[in-house]
């Protein structure tokens, strides 16, 4: 996989376990097909995931397969395959572990068996999510900002923002009850993550190509001529 390269949908992945100190290889665990998506660690668990080339399946977005690993040993846990297409995202907290991928769907599995335990299909683009709390927050394409129970799906609150400015970019970041983001266009934002009350909307000026970071009351993010800008946001 890489630059120039032809796709080889049989091709293979190693996932390695390093000695934080030492750099040492504990473990090597070796993937059924290639793996696009960095590994989360979810409890006792590694999970990532990536595409394959499947001859019998049919419609959907293409075949795809997410791992959960023990985080010891390598051993394969389970394994959950889908129809999604390429892999967007992973995130997971005590409760589940979710992704989305090119269906454009949040589908939510039990991290003991790899069961899907939830779905939730705005079916538009989707950016990645934040989870805190037992909260997934996340925007979509249908200018709505989403706040979702992440053990059951259900949908707590949506908040609509203009689509330009709902293209939001890096995960967004939570401080002190306020969910921070920032789009493509500049644009920051601060939402309340009780209700998602608009609690700050500030039109910058200036283009951004990467998401935020909070450092104090400041959001600091850079522009693509490598300028960085700290904005005053409490």
């Amino acid at each position: 996989v890489g630059a120039g390269l032809d796709n080889n949908y049989d091709g293979q992945a190693s996932l390695f376990a390093l000695d934080a100190g030492t750099g040492e290889v504990i473990w090597e665990a070796v993937t059924d097909n290639y793996i696009l998506r960095r590994p989360i660690v979810a409890g006792d668990l590694v999970i990532t995931g990536g595409t394959y080339d499947d001859k019998d399946t049919s419609g959907g977005e293409g075949p795809n397969r997410i791992y959960a690993f023990d985080k010891a040993t390598g051993e394969v846990r389970w394994v959950h395959e889908s129809d999604d297409g390429l892999m967007h995202w992973l995130v997971a907290n005590d409760d589940v572990i979710a992704f989305a991928a090119n269906s454009e769907i949040v589908h939510a599995l039990d991290p003991s068996s790899g069961e899907r335990v939830w779905s939730f299909g705005p079916s538009y683009w989707m950016q990645f999510p934040a989870v805190a709390n037992g909260v997934m927050f996340l925007g979509t394409g249908d200018e709505r900002f989403h706040a979702l129970d992440a053990a059951s799906g259900e949908l707590l609150w949506e908040q609509r923002i203009d689509l330009k400015e709902l293209n939001q970019i890096g995960q967004p970041l939570l401080r002190d009850g306020t969910i921070w983001f920032n789009a493509v266009t500049g644009d920051i934002h601060g939402l309340e993550t009780a209700d998602g009350e608009e609690v700050m909307h500030l039109n910058t000026g200036i283009t951004a190509r990467v998401g935020g970071a909070l450092y104090e009351n400041l959001y600091i993010m850079g522009d693509p001529e490598g300028v960085l800008y700290a904005f005053a946001i409490r």
